[in-house]
C-alpha cells in the first residue's frame, strides 16, 4: 500500500465517523469523493513543487503552495487573462494616438472609433482585473 493510499484509507475512516445528518447519502457520497479527489491532487502537486525547486523530500511550504494553488479558482485565471487583454488594447490605443498626433497622420473616422473603443474595452477589462484582484 502506497502512502497515498495510507492517508486515503484514514480519510475515509475519518469520514465514516462524522455525522452525515447535513447531507443526503448521495451528497455524503460525493462529499467523501472529493476529499479523496482534493487529497491526491494536493499529493501530486506537492510533488511538483518539489521537484520544481529540485528537493528531494516535500516540505511544509511545498504542500502550503500546493494548497494555494490547487484552491484558486478559475476566475482568476480568466481575471488575469482579462487584464492582460485589456492592456494590449489599452496599448494598441495609446500608440494609435501618438501615431496619429506625432507623426501627423489624417485622422479618419474608422482608425478614430476603433481607437476609441479598444481605449474603453482596454481600460474596462484592466480595471476589472483591478477590482478582483
Amino acid at each position: 500500500m502506497t502512502e497515498l493510499e495510507r492517508i486515503i484509507k484514514e480519510v475515509e475512516f475519518t469520514t465514516a465517523n462524522i455525522a452525515s445528518e447535513p447531507f443526503t447519502p448521495k451528497g455524503f457520497a460525493k462529499y467523501k469523493e472529493k476529499i479523496s479527489v482534493y487529497i491526491s491532487a494536493l499529493f501530486v502537486e506537492s510533488q511538483k513543487t518539489a521537484k520544481r525547486h529540485k528537493t528531494d523530500n516535500i516540505s511544509e511550504s511545498h504542500v502550503e503552495t500546493a494548497s494555494s494553488y490547487l484552491i484558486k479558482n478559475r476566475e482568476s485565471k480568466i481575471s488575469k487573462l482579462m487584464g492582460v487583454l485589456g492592456g494590449v488594447f489599452l496599448g494598441a490605443s495609446v500608440s494609435n494616438i501618438l501615431a496619429l498626433s506625432v507623426l501627423g497622420q489624417s485622422f479618419t473616422t474608422t482608425g478614430l472609433v476603433t481607437t476609441i473603443l479598444l481605449g474603453i474595452v482596454g481600460s474596462f477589462m484592466v480595471g476589472i482585473n483591478m477590482m478582483k484582484e
